[in-house]
């Protein structure tokens, strides 16, 4: 049953969503009228009059296609109004008033509403003031360092070169942010114990906030860390060496102060500006963010069966709301409005469009480690547990099933099939002959495989492909035109000319990461029988079609010493978007696209270097090896790990929670138990 509290707070939920896109002047004479060519210049001319469910119950309908997006920029009177209509082909745009500074506010409120659904543990409300009073400081600093993304989406911005007097933008998001964290001070301390078994819920709850570079579950996680680190409950070494980190990355990086990241769909995880001051805000963030990871699982206690029911029926829920909005244009509006989307949802059925999963994750990959991750944990819980399941959980777990087809992760696909496959001969073959047996032919499979590949490919194409397309996307041969280059740089290849082509040829101008692997390629002291480094690299590549994207990204990728061994910092794009000169070998129309690393392997090794990337390697396999009490969960690791290799899923906030999850349940001393 539903307690008379939560109705409550469900209807405040629903008034605080409807309310502002229904007010509107009901004296006045603009009224709304039916979507359509002859009244385009109509809600041109009429603009911040018509609420957005005015006009969108007088087009109920309505054949014509239309869509409703976001102007972040217009004034908080036009707040939940249509600020004017543009016709793009076919497809009529709605432009709805979204201020953001009022739905920094609204979005806040909402979101504490739905934090105040959790059942709280206890009613003691925490003391600890010090918080309250530093992070709406540290937070409000964001709009200074990161100037150039503000001042794009929100008419009030004022630069703070303009003068701190009468700066009204800032004291109204730094009063916003102090009204939050006055808020979260008495939700957090009496939830902290369960609200990591609602963590799956940051799959549809994406929590970015509208017209800013922020997430909120960045905010939640700073006040932890917070009182992890007045409560000294920090781990010492950890923090040490953060801080020997943050020394280099900040005291001795070089900044590019005119490189600019729009942030696209990695928006409210990731630095927009290329400056010491965004810097020091993103170090000092994630420093909080990581201490509050370590506060929250010190102090939790998990339900395994409840975390699985979560699972479960945010995987289920992901594809329903996704679904109603690719089939309503008003629910996709209010998905990306409550749900704090990164990526608007898709708008309808057909083609890769089916994918209705779409603006819930702004990346396909890592929704689908997400089902699989679902999957592989109710398939382990029910071998172990052999608890009764539901009808419900029976048609969730279809859904997630045909969430992860609709994905089209094969990557995904295959390691779950195999984990579990690992998992269930470890769990229900006991005789150790039988165990040797199985996992001997399937060696000798994988052997024979791989055999006939290097066969029917030659060795030298699959060992020297990743520099092949990291060249053709480097700036050579500039006089021609990239099928020009492509012929040149082919030719050298097959002449075996590939050391003269990168090191003198391209001496200066080629990145350094593409020099020091094509050193490493032409080395003197290959060990026999043992593949090149390089060469093996690029027959992974190969396998799981990841060539051009890692070819591009050693193109791009031009360090100094200090930088490829402590990386640029977390969170940190710009140096490797923008310092190195390429010229991409693709399509005129997606020359401009973002080209992620297309590996988390990548993405740590930008943010922290070749040292971070090993200590990160030393914490995984240790943990796999280690003795646990919850030996099970290592599983999850396995698939996780495996997937993030060809994937970015650590650079969304949700997938980078997923992962830490899973590390707590390997690592923990307690006893994770079925309930």
């Amino acid at each position: 049953m539903i307690s008379s509290r939560n109705k409550i707070t469900v209807l405040l939920i629903l008034l605080v969503i409807l309310l502002p896109f229904w007010i509107h002047d009901s004296s006045d004479n603009v009224e709304p009228q039916r979507i359509t060519n002859e009244f385009v210049g109509y809600y041109q001319s009429n603009t911040c009059d018509i609420s957005l469910l005015e006009v969108y119950a007088k087009n109920i309908g309505n054949k014509n296609t239309i869509s409703y997006s976001n102007n972040y920029y217009a004034g908080t009177e036009c707040f939940g109004k249509v600020t004017g209509l543009d016709k793009i082909g076919d497809r009529f745009i709605v432009s709805i008033g979204t201020n953001t500074s009022l739905l920094f506010l609204i979005q806040s409120i909402i979101w504490l509403l739905f934090i105040l659904l959790i059942p709280p543990k206890h009613n003691k409300t925490n003391s600890i003031k010090l918080p309250i009073l530093i992070l709406p400081l540290l937070f409000t600093f964001q709009h200074i360092s990161e100037a150039r993304f503000y001042e794009r989406l929100n008419i009030y911005y004022k630069n703070i070169s303009e003068g701190i007097m009468g700066n009204y933008h800032l004291l109204g998001m730094f009063l916003i942010y102090l009204f939050l964290f006055i808020a979260l001070n008495d939700l957090l301390t009496q939830r902290q114990e369960t609200i990591i078994n609602y963590l799956p819920f940051g799959f549809i709850f994406i929590f970015t906030l509208g017209g800013m570079n922020i997430n909120f579950y960045l905010i939640i996680l700073s006040y932890f860390g917070f009182k992890n680190i007045l409560k000294s409950e920090s781990t010492f070494l950890f923090n040490g060496i953060y801080l020997i980190f943050s020394f280099v990355w900040i005291i001795l990086g070089n900044r590019d102060t005119n490189s600019f990241f729009d942030t696209d769909k990695l928006r409210g995880y990731i630095n927009s500006s290329n400056n010491n001051l965004s810097l020091i805000f993103w170090v000092t963030t994630i420093f909080l963010v990581l201490n509050g990871m370590f506060y929250l699982y010190r102090h939790s206690n998990i339900e395994i069966g409840k975390l699985k029911y979560n699972f479960l029926i945010t995987g289920f829920l992901t594809f329903v709301f996704g679904t109603l909005g690719s089939v309503s244009p008003l629910i996709n509006f209010f998905n990306n409005h409550i749900f704090g989307q990164n990526k608007r949802g898709i708008s309808n059925l057909t083609s890769i469009a089916g994918n209705t999963w779409r603006g819930f994750s702004a990346s396909a990959e890592s929704l689908g480690e997400f089902y699989g991750f679902v999957i592989a944990l109710f398939i382990i819980l029910y071998t172990r547990n052999k608890h009764s399941i539901s009808k419900f959980e029976y048609i969730m777990l279809g859904f997630v099933m045909l969430g992860l087809y609709r994905t089209n992760n094969f990557a995904v696909i295959l390691s779950v099939i195999l984990i579990l496959a690992v998992f269930l001969i470890e769990h229900r073959i006991i005789n150790r002959k039988n165990k040797s047996i199985i996992y001997c032919l399937t060696f000798g499979v994988i052997v024979v495989g791989v055999y006939f590949l290097l066969n029917n490919l030659n060795y030298e194409y699959l060992s020297t492909q990743l520099l092949y397309e990291a060249s053709l996307h480097s700036n050579f041969f500039t006089y021609t035109d990239n099928y020009g280059k492509s012929l040149q740089i082919e030719t050298l290849f097959n002449e075996e000319r590939i050391y003269y082509l990168i090191n003198i040829l391209g001496e200066d101008s080629v990145s350094t990461s593409l020099q020091t692997l094509s050193e490493i390629f032409y080395q003197k002291f290959n060990i026999p029988i043992i593949p090149n480094l390089v060469a093996f690299i690029s027959m992974i590549s190969l396998l799981i079609n990841r060539s051009e994207m890692w070819g591009i990204f050693i193109a791009k990728y031009s360090p100094n010493t200090l930088e490829a061994m402590f990386g640029y910092g977390p969170n940190q794009l710009n140096s490797y978007l923008y310092n190195q000169q390429v010229r991409l070998d693709v399509p005129l129309d997606k020359i401009t696209g973002l080209y992620l690393p297309h590996s988390s392997v990548l993405d740590i090794t930008l943010f922290f270097g070749l040292i971070g990337l090993v200590g990160g390697i030393v914490l995984l396999v240790t943990s796999i090896i280690n003795r646990s009490e919850n030996s099970e969960y290592k599983y999850l690791l396995v698939f996780l790990a495996i997937n993030l290799l060809k994937s970015d899923s650590i650079l969304y906030i949700n997938s980078f929670m997923l992962l830490s999850l899973s590390f707590y349940l390997v690592r923990t001393k307690k006893m994770v138990k079925y309930e």
